[in-house]
């Protein structure tokens, strides 16, 4: 089965015409985390202290996002919310088997590279954010949906869960 990404980003459009993710930006590859301090002695209890979201990172091929994007950026504009979606085919529709929402956004980060012979550049970005939703949807051998999705969300600023 092959898996198809999809990233909706509040106030600028991509070109994707796949019919779930009309206008979404198709993008060839992403990472997302954070990490929790934690300490452990001798004599106590293992203690956590805030979780720490890493930079949401997302390439793509220069687009007519990509503009605007990059005045995101520049600005500092807040975006209130981008929604990330990986598809697989199979059955009689894609699954979203991975979905991730993040709110209170800002692009950090932008780069635009290119090479000889390059059919087109692709565009590198990283995005802050303070509060994180993900969900996955485990799937059947035919492609369908396997059970009910879980869940899991953090607000950061307010460290507590979502």
């Amino acid at each position: 089965m092959a898996n198809s990404m999809y990233l909706n980003v509040d106030g600028a459009k991509g070109t994707c015409l796949e019919s779930q993710h009309k206008d979404w930006i198709e993008i060839e590859s992403f990472s997302f985390g954070g990490s929790q301090a934690s300490t452990q002695s001798y004599g106590s209890g293992a203690g956590s202290g805030k979780v720490s979201f890493q930079d949401f990172h997302f390439t793509v091929k220069a687009g007519k996002e990509s503009p605007v994007l990059f005045g995101f950026m520049c600005s500092g504009k807040h975006i209130p919310k981008i929604e990330l979606h990986e598809s697989k085919s199979g059955g009689d529709s894609p699954v979203n088997f991975v979905e991730v929402t993040l709110e209170d956004c800002f692009v950090t980060s932008y780069q635009m590279s290119d090479s000889n012979g390059s059919p087109e550049p692709n565009c590198s970005y990283s995005i802050n954010f303070s509060k994180a939703k993900f969900k996955y949807q485990a799937q059947n051998d035919k492609g369908g949906k396997e059970g009910g999705p879980v869940e899991s969300g953090w607000d950061a600023k307010a460290n507590k869960k979502m």
